[in-house]
């Protein structure tokens, strides 16, 4: 494969997945029937793409690629063909065509192009809901969802600038956090949150296997260890006290009915339906990502859902040291953790946004490839 022809092929790649996302809201899409010939073309394209011999060569890579065939194939065997939640098609493909994409070498522009661009999306959004524009009707956590992803975005893209682009791009995300602020999301700014927790962990010099490998355990386990935490207090008497405390200090009460949910919903986790789910998309909201995915996919989708995860992370162990792949690391569980009270990254009816987590794996995937093509140990 010559270098045109792969950089044709892979910029098809990138622009499949999200033209496929937006025409499956869409009105154009009942007319041009094209959110069945994007996701056609796109793997006809990605299997071009990865008859690179670097990326045959590499068991790890192709392992992931596996397990998240294996993932969509499980949900197509519980949910049933024509059932199936085809968003999973969308987050496989785009997170094999993003890693493939900037394993040929172009990170540098996509990286750039990213950052500014979806900064724009965030800009635009926040200031046409705080004055009171389109988005005005719009649910603060939507706003805040979307617009939160300029933000890191803009963090990952740091890591490839120097000088003066590292501190607009800080000041951006700066301005981007205190607008988002204003609307009031709280579970994007816990996901902010553990964005520099993550962080400051990663500051360690030396970092052992061990260390690592504990620390994204945690991490991937965080979203439904800390809804348990919630369910915990929540069902204690002192719950009463707590939401006075909370809304004392912050202006708003600790508890928002979410336990309610997930109370409601965990007492319908019984028989087949506790491994396998119900086979079916939640009806409205789970506010927490792993409650959402056990509704559908059952207890095993659960546990199947993390280990792959953790797989694909885990990956970025030996090029820790990379600034993009650390960076990618903190990026992604900063998004997790904003699913412990939402899961726009993972229900059908959010299919727009799913790509956005993955993406982040994506990178660590594609930077891991790039730097081991390199020779870089």
């Amino acid at each position: 494969m010559n270098q045109r022809t792969k950089s044709v092929a892979n910029t098809l790649i990138m622009v499949l997945p999200f033209l496929w996302s937006f025409l499956t809201q869409s009105n154009l899409n009942s007319l041009l029937k094209l959110n069945i010939v994007c996701p056609v073309v796109l793997a006809v394209l990605l299997i071009f793409a990865l008859s690179d011999r670097d990326i045959k060569s590499d068991w790890e890579i192709y392992l992931c690629i596996v397990l998240f065939g294996l993932f969509f194939a499980y949900s197509m065997i519980i949910c049933g063909i024509n059932k199936s939640p085809f968003e999973l098609l969308n987050v496989f493909l785009t997170m094999s065509a993003i890693f493939s994409y900037i394993h040929y070498g172009e990170n540098i522009k996509f990286f750039w192009f990213i950052g500014y661009g979806y900064a724009a999306v965030s800009f635009v959004i926040l200031f046409d809901f705080i004055s009171g524009g389109i988005t005005a009707g719009w649910n603060t956590n939507s706003i805040g969802i979307i617009a939160v992803n300029g933000i890191y975005f803009l963090l990952l893209s740091i890591a490839v600038d120097n000088g003066r682009f590292k501190l607009i791009k800080l000041g951006l995300s700066l301005v981007i956090f205190l607008l988002i602020t204003v609307t009031g999301c709280r579970s994007v700014l816990f996901g902010i949150g553990m964005y520099v927790i993550v962080r400051l962990f990663l500051l360690k010099k030396n970092i052992s296997k061990g260390y690592f490998y504990t620390l994204i355990a945690v991490l991937t386990a965080a979203p439904y260890l800390v809804m348990r935490l919630y369910l915990s207090l929540y069902n204690s008497p002192n719950a009463d006290k707590l939401n006075q405390i909370s809304f004392k200090y912050t202006g708003k009460v600790l508890f928002t009915e979410r336990e309610l949910i997930w109370n409601s919903l965990f007492k319908k986790f019984v028989g087949i339906k506790y491994w396998f789910g119900n086979g079916k998309i939640i009806p409205g909201n789970a506010h927490n990502l792993y409650v959402d995915i056990w509704y559908t996919l059952g207890l095993i989708g659960v546990i199947f859902f993390a280990v792959l995860i953790f797989f694909c992370v885990s990956r970025a162990y030996k090029y820790l040291d990379d600034p993009i792949i650390k960076s990618a690391v903190c990026c992604f569980y900063g998004i997790l953790f904003s699913q412990t009270f939402e899961c726009s990254y993972f229900s059908v009816t959010n299919i727009t946004f799913n790509a956005i987590l993955y993406m982040f794996i994506a990178v660590i995937l594609g930077r891991y490839l790039k730097l081991k093509k390199d020779g870089k140990e």
